[in-house]
């Protein structure tokens, strides 16, 4: 009724401006008749015909109810908001936004599905959450301010955090995320969703129960070596004994985490042996391999099958003396047929070309059942003597012989052929692969077989390390084989270099640990290798006290500890005599720390001066010092007496006698023991050879010794021109003639006498290199070595008389048989 006489009002109003224009605004599109009836203006039908449906704003709910005046303010209805906060007063202040919507509807005021509005927000109400009082959460001053909140856990639960004992999650230095280990789905606390990424729970630790890890209260800084958990497991096992076998604690190495701990897959069986053919089909039955023991089994076949080769007939190995390395002969895939023994391309192909089918049994060949090296050809063929003698006629050499057979037929063709294994160099390594004119250059016949002769340019290329400089022998056999190939080399002449003995001779095998791929380097003192042993000694401190790095003054080469140095006889009695347990550390000696080469006698004795200087009254020069002390009791006694043999400078020779007063004339301190100190006149007056001009070393030593000044003992060797035979017992001016660095090391340059007055020295143009055919010791024992030539004497020719083949001279000689048996 009240909505109906508002109305009435408004018509009544709208009379009045009627002539200007529609109250209701120019968006309104109703005939007048709809509302207003003819008979008065201010009547309007009823009910009205108006649907407020078909506005913007549909009538729902409590909005049915409404009078419409609450909304239209005015007659120009369409100026109506439609939003709810013009409406109605905003009791969240703003904290949800003003889409009521999203919340509301017109039914009622309240929120029917909370949960559901919550799915749209950033905080899904998810687990125990749905059960959760708003006010939890939503604890501001207005219980209807929902001001935005943090949606990380920590924010609500820190006291869970603080709390939680088992683990503790405060002392373990847990993630404050908690959805790393706790299900917000989930109505429990409590969490089984740990991510154990840093130790993936897999087949056999795929547990639940934390605790049979995690026995105690923090979950941080577990071992994850199989073997800090598994020790039992390693302790108890019998088969294989792990303990007795000294198995490695790497459990991993042989055990998987699925299926489980048994059985085990020993998966690095094959760095020790690998198991391939038949030994592959029974890796899974370990004993029948390791019937005793798994450690110490033997890699070799024989180890396992000396009873298959003492018990085979077809051949009898045992009688035959065959080499028990079986892998020679059989392979893994099977122990027969032997298919490894490659008959045909070793030795003789007799399943193969006319000699397969030939032969039912190996004895048809090798006769000799004790020796397979021996075989026999005639015993077949011995029935065709006759043709095979008439074949061969005028063959030069034939004889009706197995080895002859052999030696023209080694494939047993009828062509003939030519066996290298039956030679004097037979091929083995990689010769085998070598073409032939690489070593026959000069035609098949003379063929030198010394190794330099073809690998002359290796050895001359050599430089890691520098075979020619280092002077090393050209019998590249010492050092090299064909088999592997020319390297790696066995260097067995080490000792001449550097000898090595102790610890040293434990690691010859691996050359690099000293020489670091470079082999030219010589490393001959001990701190070229031991310099960081040096620098890191503490006791003493080697680097402070500068003490010299000549480490074997102290050092053996047996182990760098403990040293041998020997202070009671080389400076002064600290192990024996009366200081023997007087002292406890060097320092009670040597008080300055950084010079071990001073001392103190006082800093001990300082209590007894009194006694000391009534001790020594009336004695010449007495001082109550430490030096003074040494001086006249050298081994530390009462008696007094200087024993120079325990100073730095033992008396020798010469020496022995030499009044002391020459070489202390400026007192007994500090005394110099270098010889130069003494006998620079010496140096500088020597005129044979002049050691001024000739630059010869200032280091007496070299040459002389205390014996006596001359002869000298200059080691020639380090010339590089050795000393022998009769020059051994010259005098150095019959070279040098008073000149020692211009002497040159060539024969001639002495025996140039000896060469001119050999006719056919001159006459056939020798060479001067003299050493080709004389000695040092016999100058008329000649030693040519006519194998060093490209016509080595051998067989008959090894006795023929030399002029027999040098009719013309000792040049130019032809080497074609022809040459000499025309006739």
């Amino acid at each position: 009724m009240f909505r109906l006489s508002f109305i009435i009002i408004l018509l009544f109003a709208a009379n009045v401006f009627f002539a200007q224009s529609s109250p209701h605004g120019a968006n309104l599109k109703l005939e007048c008749a709809a509302c207003h009836t003819a008979e008065n203006w201010n009547k309007l039908k009823e009910p009205l015909q108006f649907d407020h449906d078909k506005t913007e704003f549909k009538l729902t709910g409590q909005h049915k109810d409404v009078n419409c005046q609450n909304c239209h303010k005015s007659l120009e209805f369409d100026k109506a908001d439609v939003n709810c906060e013009s409406c109605h007063t905003d009791m969240h202040q703003g904290s949800v936004g003003f889409d009521c919507a999203r919340c509301h509807d017109t039914d009622s005021w309240l929120v029917k599905d909370i949960t559901g509005m919550h799915e749209t927000s950033r905080f899904p109400l998810l687990g125990n959450h749905k059960a959760a009082d708003c006010y939890q959460c939503h604890n501001t001053e207005s219980l209807l301010n929902f001001e935005p909140l943090g949606v990380d856990c920590f924010g609500c639960h820190s006291d869970k955090y603080y709390a939680a004992k088992s683990p503790d999650h405060a002392a373990g230095n847990f993630s404050t995320d908690c959805t790393e280990c706790h299900d917000m789905a989930s109505p429990f606390w409590s969490t089984t969703n740990f991510n154990h990424e840093v130790f993936p729970l897999t087949g056999g630790h795929a547990i639940s129960d934390c605790f049979a890890c995690h026995a105690t209260d923090t979950f941080a800084g577990l071992s994850q070596d199989c073997y800090v958990c598994h020790k039992s497991n390693y302790d108890a096992t019998t088969n294989p004994n792990h303990t007795a076998n000294g198995f490695s604690t790497d459990c991993q190495a042989c055990h998987t985490l699925s299926p489980g701990w048994s059985p085990a897959l020993f998966t690095d069986h094959n760095s020790i042996y690998e198991l391939v053919g038949a030994h592959a089909a029974i890796a899974s039955d370990c004993q029948s391999c390791h019937t005793d023991t798994y450690a110490g089994a033997p890699t070799e076949c024989a180890g396992c099958h000396h009873t298959n080769y003492e018990n085979t007939t077809n051949p009898d190995h045992l009688s035959a003396g065959f080499d028990t390395d079986c892998q020679a002969c059989h392979s893994q895939t099977a122990w027969v047929p032997a298919a490894d023994f490659d008959h045909d391309n070793l030795f003789f192909p007799i399943y193969s070309g006319s000699h397969n089918g030939a032969w039912t049994n190996c004895a048809d060949c090798h006769t000799t059942q004790s020796d397979y090296a021996q075989f026999s050809c005639i015993d077949c063929h011995e029935h065709d003597k006759t043709g095979t003698d008439e074949e061969h006629g005028g063959v030069n050499g034939y004889v009706y012989a197995t080895d002859a057979c052999f030696s023209c037929h080694p494939t047993g063709s009828g062509e003939g052929g030519f066996n290298h294994a039956t030679t004097q160099f037979p091929l083995t390594g990689a010769h085998l692969s070598t073409d032939c004119t690489q070593c026959h250059i000069n035609g098949y016949a003379g063929t030198p077989l010394e190794c330099a002769s073809c690998h002359q340019e290796n050895f001359n290329s050599a430089t890691n390390p520098n075979h020619t400089n280092l002077g090393l022998s050209t019998s590249c056999g010492e050092c090299h084989s064909t088999d592997p190939g020319w390297s790696p080399a066995q260097f067995i002449v080490h000792d001449q270099y550097f000898e090595l003995t102790g610890a040293h001779a434990a690691i010859s095998s691996d050359c690099a640990s000293c020489h670091n791929n470079d082999y030219n380097v010589k490393r001959e003192l001990c701190a070229d290798c031991h310099l960081a042993d040096f620098n890191n000694t503490t006791n003493p401190n080697h680097q402070q006290v500068q003490f010299t790095n000549d480490c074997e003054t102290c050092h053996s080469t047996s182990a760098w500890t403990p040293s041998t140095f020997d202070h009671d006889n080389q400076y002064f009695p600290i192990y024996s005599g009366k200081h023997n347990g007087e002292w406890d550390n060097c320092a009670d000696c040597h008080t300055i720390s950084s010079d071990y080469g001073q001392f103190s006698c006082i800093d001990c004795h300082e209590h007894d001066r009194a006694n000391t200087d009534e001790e020594h009254s009336g004695v010449a020069g007495y001082i109550y010092e430490s030096n003074e002390c040494l001086a006249c009791h050298p081994t530390g006694d009462g008696d007094g007496a200087f024993n120079h043999a325990l100073s730095q400078f033992p008396l020798t020779g010469a020496h022995i006698t030499t009044d002391c007063s020459l070489c202390h004339s400026n007192g007994y301190a500090n005394t110099s023991t270098e010889c130069m100190d003494c006998h620079i006149d010496k140096y500088n007056g020597a005129q044979s050879p002049n050691h001024q001009s000739a630059g010869i070393s200032a280091d007496c030593q070299t040459c002389h010794n205390t014996g006596a000044w001359q002869p000298s003992t200059f080691d020639h060797t380090t010339t590089g021109f050795e000393l022998a035979g009769s020059h051994f017992d010259l005098q150095c001016a019959d070279c040098h003639e008073g000149n020692t660095t211009s002497a040159v090391n060539e024969c001639v340059a002495c025996h140039r006498d000896k060469y001119s007055n050999a006719p056919e020295h001159v006459s056939q143009n020798y060479p001067t290199t003299c050493e080709l055919c004389h000695n040092t010791n016999i100058w008329e024992e000649t030693t040519f070595d006519h194998n060093s030539t490209n016509f080595p004497l051998t067989g008959s020719h090894s006795t023929v008389d030399c002029a027999s083949c040098h009719t013309s001279g000792y040049t130019g000689t032809p080497q074609e048989c022809i040459s000499c048996h025309q006739d």
